[in-house]
């Protein structure tokens, strides 16, 4: 679910959102992964680069540093990135464009 409220919601190219999470007015950059169930809160702001863990809550007003993971509910930032985790975000959002485009041209196997 994608609320707007107090300010905008915003989110960049190549983000896959797992099912069950609420964004709440947000900034998220680009390139990024939103593990299920996880909520992003008031005024958050992801940055570029980043996986957020499944089932974490990202409280009012929290920033996340780009290339970061980060996980939990009050959710910190655990550790910068590598670029295995890197590529494997790209990975996840390609997948998803491919599929949505088999679906519409009715090439889904």
């Amino acid at each position: 679910m994608i609320r707007a409220g107090i300010s905008g919601v915003f989110i960049g190219n190549n983000v896959t959102i797992d099912r069950g999470s609420v964004i709440y007015c947000a900034r998220i950059g680009d390139n990024v992964l939103i593990g299920m169930n996880t909520t992003l809160k008031n005024v958050s702001k992801i940055g570029d680069f980043c996986i957020i863990g499944a089932h974490s809550m990202i409280k009012d007003n929290f920033k996340v540093p780009s290339r970061s993971l980060t996980a939990r509910v009050a959710a910190r930032v655990k550790r910068a990135l590598n670029n295995k985790e890197i590529d494997e975000i790209i990975s996840a959002s390609s997948f998803y464009v491919d599929l949505s485009r088999e679906f519409k041209n009715g090439t889904f196997k």
